[in-house]
């Protein structure tokens, strides 16, 4: 009988990645067979909802050609010119009735608040007249 000190980890792994973390684990573990739980985030059969529909990445697709650079993406992180940063919550998104495409993204400081605004004006440049001290060119960059 022996006694030693654990450690639990947890991760979170999207579904196309699970088998190679779980190879990388299983090498690096010093128990031959490590207790490994794995639950899924979602229910079962609702995982095409975690993923870009082939319409949408066509969508950003276009986008992208229209800014002549990357479309925002859930979870990536974006710098705004005042200094403050955002978490991308979902992008992009379509007004029902107007057809107009929107960012949702989330401050990542003070309260934390959620917020939208037209893709046009997140992708828009800096005013440069208005704030001749931004270093920036663009209102929000990828960070």
């Amino acid at each position: 009988m022996s006694e030693a000190e654990e450690l639990k980890v947890e991760v979170n792994v999207s579904s196309d990645k699970l088998t190679s973390t779980l190879r990388a684990i299983r090498t690096v573990h010093p128990y031959e067979e490590p207790v490994i739980n794995v639950i899924p985030l979602c229910a079962p059969g609702e995982e095409a909802l975690m993923e870009e529909t082939k319409e949408i990445q066509e969508q950003r697709r276009l986008l992208c050609v229209k800014y002549c650079r990357a479309i925002p993406q859930s979870g990536e992180v974006w710098h705004h010119f005042k200094g403050k940063e955002y978490k991308v919550v979902a992008c992009p998104v379509m007004h029902t009735e107007s057809q107009e495409i929107y960012c949702v993204y989330q401050a990542l400081y003070g309260s934390y608040g959620i917020y939208c605004r037209p893709l046009d004006m997140f992708m828009s440049e800096v005013d440069h007249e208005k704030y001749p001290q931004a270093g920036q060119k663009y209102r929000f960059e990828k960070k």
